[in-house]
C-alpha cells in the first residue's frame, strides 16, 4: 500500500512536515491494512483492520478527539475512552467533518469528538455507517438516517438523534415529498446507504440508486427525478457542490460553479444534476472538495477540475484534465483544501457502498442476539458464576500472550518512530536558536524605544513651560482689550483663554504619568508577591496587586526564573506586549510603568496600571451611559493603535479593563498584537490567533487578513455590550461560511446598522475605526436609548484634548 498527499499543509494535514504541494509519499504508522479513511476540514483519520485509529492535522478545537490542542503533522493514536485501564473500542469506520469527527465501533455504537470532548451517541438501533461534513449523520441497520444534534459550544449537553426515513415508491406513489412521520415498518423503508451534508442541503443515496435531498432545518425529503432509470452508486460533496457517479462510470455535478469545480467548462452555478460530457472515460471513483473535484478512471488515472492545489500545475481548470505526475491510483479522499491518493485496491473499504445483503444479514443478527439474551436470562445463578470465573481466567491468559506478541511485533516499528522523533528534535533545536535571535532583537528595539520616549518627555516638558507663558500672555491681552472695550475680540480671546486653561489643567493632571520615565522594577517589589495578592491568572502569566506610593498590577510570566528552560514563544509574546504598551500611551490603553527581566528566582515581569475589573465582570452592572463610555473608549483606543500600524488580534471583553478610580475603560493584553508595514496597511497577516467567538471569518478560514479583522471583533463586542452580555447565536461553521446571526429587535437601528457593517464578510467593506467614530458622532452617540448626551460629549472632549496635546 502506498499513500500520497498534496495541497495545503498549514495544520499538518498532509501527514508530513514538508509544505510541498505536489503529491509526496507518506508513511503509515501501522503496518496493518487501512479499512476506513476520511479527510475533514483540516483533519484526517485512518482506521486499521486491528480496530485502531490514528489522526493527523488540526486539533485546535478538539475535532480529532485528542487531549492536547494544536496541530499534528505526524499521525497520533486516538483513544475514545478515559482512564488508564479502560479498553479502547474496536473502530471500523470514521467520518471527519468541519469541526467534528465520527467513529463507528464494531458493535454498532457511535462516538462523536468535538470541543475537546468525546461523547457516545445514544441511537435507537445498531449503526452501520457514519457520514457528513457540515453536519454529523449516521445510518442504522434498518436503512433509516439520523442527524446527530449537539451543542458545539457546550460539551456537557449530551448529543441527540433525529430520525429520517424514505418510504418505498410503491407504498406512497402519489406523494413526491416523503415525510418522516409515515408508516414505521422496516418492509416499507427504502434503505439509505450514503449521505452528503453540505452548506444548505443534505443529499441521500438509497439502496436502489436513487438520490433524494432536503434543506437543513426542514423535514421534507424530495426525489431528484432527472436521472430516470439510471442507478447512482456513489455521491460526494463538502460545502457547495455535489458529484454523482452512476453504474456506467458517468459523472454528474450540481451546485456552485466558481473556479470551474463542476467541470462543465464554465463557472456558472447549476441547480440540476448535469452530466460532465468532457469526461469521456469510465470513472470508478469520485471525490469533491471545497474548490475542486477529483476523478479516477478505469485505467487508474487521476482527473482534476477546479482551483489547482498543486505546486507545479497552477490555475483554474474549467473541465477535467488528466494529471500526469501520478498514476496507479485506485481511491481518492479530498479534504477542505488537501487530497490523498491511495494506490492499493484493497487498502480501503468504500464507506459509501453498503452491500444490499448487509441489511438482511444485520436483521437476522438482531434476531439471533435477541434469542441469545433470552437464553442467558434462563441460566441459573451457579452457572453464571462458573461462566464468569472461567471467562476471567481465559482473559488474563490472553492478555499475557498478547503482551508478548505486541512487544515482539512493535519493536522494529518503535525504532523507526524513534528515528523520526530524533529528526523532529533537531528541527526544534534550530527553531529554538531562531527564537533566541528574535528575542535579542526585541530587547534591542525595546531599549531604543525607551531612549526615544525619554527624549520625547524632555520635549513635552518644554512645551508645558511654553503653554504656561502663552497663558500669561493671553491674560495680559485680555486685560488690555477690556480697557479698550473691544467686545468682539474680547469674546474670542475669552473662549481661547478658557480652552488653554483646560488644556493646562489637563496637562498638569496627566504630566506625572506622561513624563514619568520608564524604570526597571526594583527587585524588592517581588517580596510583595504572595497568593493573597494574586488577582488574576491566565495560560502564560499571573497578575498580582503591588503597593508602592499607590496600587499597581504586576504581570509576571509563569516560571521560576529566567534561567529555567521555558517556552520561548510565551517569552516572545510577553516581550512584545511590554514593547507595545511602552510605546502606546493613551488614556484608553492600560498604562505601562516598568519592566523587569527577572533573576534566577523571578521570571520577567511588567508593572501596569491597577485595573481591578474587566468588561465581562461589570457588564450587567452598567447603565446605558456607562455602556456608551465603554464603546467610546474602545473606539478611540482602537483608532489610535491602528494609526500606529498595530493589529490587536484578540479584542474581547476580558481584555477591556476598568479603572474604578477614573472610570475609564482600558484596552489591554497586546501579547498577540502584530505590526503591519507602515507604508501599506493593506498588507496582510496569515497566522490564525485570537478567541473563536470574536474571530473574523477570514482568520477562521486561515486566509490572509488585515486590521479589518479587529473591526469584525468590535462588531461582536458592540453586540455584547448592547445586549447586556449576550453573544451572537451562531456556530463556528456558520461564521466561516459568512452567515450573519440575528440581531435582537430591542437593538436600535443606528446600532444594528453599525454591527452589520462591522460583520461584512468582505473585509474591504468594513469601516475603519475613524469612520466608525464619525458615524457615531453623526448619530449624536444614540447607539442606545436614554443616554446622558452631555456626559458622553464631555468624555469625548477629554479624550480628544489628550490626543491634541500629546499625540499631534
Amino acid at each position: 500500500m502506498e499513500i500520497y498527499s498534496a495541497g495545503s499543509n498549514l495544520n499538518g494535514q498532509l501527514c508530513r512536515s514538508s509544505n510541498n504541494q505536489d503529491p509526496c509519499k507518506i508513511y503509515s504508522p501501522v503496518e496493518s491494512k487501512i479499512v476506513s479513511f476520511s479527510a475533514g476540514r483540516n483533519q484526517n483519520v485512518a482506521v486499521y483492520e486491528d480496530g485502531t485509529a490514528y489522526g493527523s492535522g488540526s486539533n485546535r478545537i478538539g475535532e480529532l478527539g485528542l487531549k492536547k490542542q494544536g496541530d499534528y503533522s505526524l499521525p497520533k493514536s486516538i483513544s475514545l475512552t478515559k482512564g488508564f485501564f479502560s479498553s479502547n473500542p474496536f473502530i471500523t469506520k470514521v467520518a471527519c467533518g468541519l469541526s467534528f469527527s465520527l467513529f463507528l465501533e464494531k458493535k454498532g455504537s457511535v462516538y462523536i469528538t468535538y470541543n475537546f470532548s468525546t461523547q457516545k451517541v445514544t441511537s435507537p438501533e445498531p449503526i452501520v455507517s457514519v457520514h457528513g461534513f457540515m453536519q454529523p449523520w449516521i445510518i442504522g441497520a434498518s436503512g433509516r438516517a439520523y442527524l446527530i444534534e449537539y451543542d458545539e459550544n457546550d460539551a456537557s449537553v449530551p448529543p441527540k438523534c433525529q430520525q429520517f426515513q424514505i418510504l418505498k415508491d410503491e407504498i406512497e406513489e402519489s406523494d413526491k415529498s416523503l415525510n418522516i412521520k409515515s408508516k414505521q415498518t422496516n418492509e416499507n423503508i427504502e434503505p439509505i446507504i450514503d449521505i452528503c451534508s453540505i452548506s444548505k442541503w443534505v443529499i441521500f443515496l438509497t439502496k436502489n440508486g436513487k438520490i433524494y435531498s432536503k434543506r437543513n432545518n426542514e423535514n421534507e425529503i424530495l426525489l431528484y427525478e432527472n436521472f430516470g432509470n439510471q442507478k447512482i452508486c456513489k455521491i460526494s460533496g463538502k460545502t457547495c457542490h455535489i458529484l454523482a457517479l452512476n453504474d456506467q462510470g458517468e459523472v454528474y455535478s450540481l451546485g456552485l460553479g466558481n473556479n470551474g469545480k463542476l467541470g462543465l467548462g464554465n463557472e456558472n452555478d447549476v441547480d440540476v444534476f448535469t452530466k460532465i460530457e468532457s469526461l469521456n472515460v469510465k470513472i470508478i471513483d469520485i471525490s469533491a472538495s471545497t474548490d475542486f473535484s477529483c476523478f479516477i478512471d478505469d485505467q487508474n488515472k487521476v482527473w482534476f477540475c477546479g482551483l489547482s492545489i498543486f505546486g507545479s500545475k497552477k490555475g483554474k481548470f474549467l473541465v477535467p484534465e488528466k494529471l500526469t505526475f501520478i498514476e496507479g491510483v485506485v481511491r481518492i479522499f479530498c479534504g477542505y483544501s488537501h487530497i490523498f491518493f491511495f494506490t492499493d485496491q484493497n487498502c480501503v473499504h468504500p464507506d459509501s457502498t453498503i452491500q444490499a445483503s448487509l441489511f438482511d444479514t444485520l436483521a437476522q443478527s438482531l434476531r439471533d442476539i435477541t434469542k441469545t439474551i433470552t437464553g442467558v436470562h434462563d441460566l441459573s445463578d451457579q452457572q453464571s458464576d462458573d461462566l464468569s470465573h472461567n471467562l476471567s481466567i481465559n482473559i488474563n491468559q490472553l492478555k499475557s500472550d498478547e503482551n508478548e506478541t505486541i512487544y515482539s511485533n512493535n519493536a522494529e516499528k518503535y525504532k523507526k518512530q524513534i528515528f523520526s522523533l530524533e529528526k523532529e528534535i533537531e528541527k526544534l533545536k534550530k527553531s529554538n536558536n531562531s527564537i533566541c535571535e528574535e528575542t535579542a532583537q526585541l530587547i534591542q528595539r525595546f531599549n531604543e524605544t525607551s531612549q526615544k520616549l525619554n527624549n520625547e518627555n524632555s520635549y513635552l516638558k518644554d512645551q508645558n513651560l511654553e503653554l504656561i507663558e502663552k497663558l500669561k500672555q493671553r491674560e495680559y491681552e485680555i486685560e488690555e482689550l477690556k480697557l479698550k472695550n473691544e467686545n468682539t475680540n474680547l469674546s474670542r480671546l475669552n473662549h481661547e483663554n478658557e480652552k488653554l486653561k483646560k488644556q493646562i489643567e489637563f496637562l498638569l493632571q496627566k504630566k506625572s504619568q506622561k513624563f514619568e520615565n520608564m524604570t526597571f522594577i526594583d527587585l524588592t517589589t517581588f517580596k510583595q508577591i504572595t497568593d493573597e495578592n494574586l488577582i488574576g491568572e491566565g495560560a502564560t502569566a499571573k497578575v498580582f496587586c503591588i503597593s508602592k506610593e499607590k496600587k499597581y498590577a504586576l504581570k509576571q510570566l509563569k516560571g521560576k526564573g529566567k534561567e529555567q528552560e521555558s517556552d520561548f514563544e510565551n517569552q516572545k509574546h510577553f516581550f512584545a506586549e511590554s514593547q507595545f504598551l511602552f510605546a502606546l500611551r493613551h488614556p484608553c490603553i492600560v498604562t505601562f510603568y516598568g519592566f523587569s527581566y527577572g533573576d534566577k528566582t523571578h521570571p520577567p515581569s511588567i508593572l501596569l496600571e491597577y485595573c481591578p475589573k474587566n468588561l465581562s465582570k461589570v457588564i450587567k452592572q452598567l447603565n446605558v451611559t456607562e455602556k456608551m463610555f465603554a464603546i467610546i473608549d474602545i473606539l478611540y483606543a482602537m483608532r489610535f493603535i491602528h494609526s500606529n500600524n498595530v493589529v490587536h488580534r484578540d479584542l474581547k471583553p476580558e481584555n477591556i479593563l476598568l479603572n474604578t478610580q477614573t472610570n475609564y475603560f482600558k484596552l489591554a493584553d497586546f501579547g498577540l498584537s502584530r505590526i503591519l508595514p507602515a507604508t501599506a496597511m493593506s498588507d496582510s497577516l496569515t497566522t490564525g490567533v485570537g478567541t473563536l467567538k470574536f474571530m473574523a471569518p477570514e482568520v477562521m478560514n486561515e486566509l490572509p487578513y488585515t486590521n479589518k479583522a479587529d473591526c469584525y471583533s468590535f462588531g461582536v463586542i458592540l453586540y455584547y455590550i448592547v445586549t447586556n452580555g449576550e453573544l451572537p447565536e451562531v456556530t463556528i461553521g456558520q461564521v466561516c461560511m459568512g452567515q450573519i446571526p440575528e440581531i435582537p429587535s430591542a437593538v436600535n437601528e443606528n446600532c444594528k446598522q453599525l454591527i452589520l457593517d462591522c460583520w461584512e464578510f468582505d473585509p474591504e467593506k468594513r469601516p475603519s475605526f475613524n469612520e466608525i467614530i464619525l458615524y457615531v458622532k453623526e448619530k449624536n452617540y444614540q447607539l442606545m436609548n436614554f443616554i446622558e448626551f452631555e456626559k458622553i460629549k464631555r468624555r469625548v472632549e477629554e479624550i480628544e484634548m489628550y490626543e491634541e496635546i500629546f499625540l499631534q
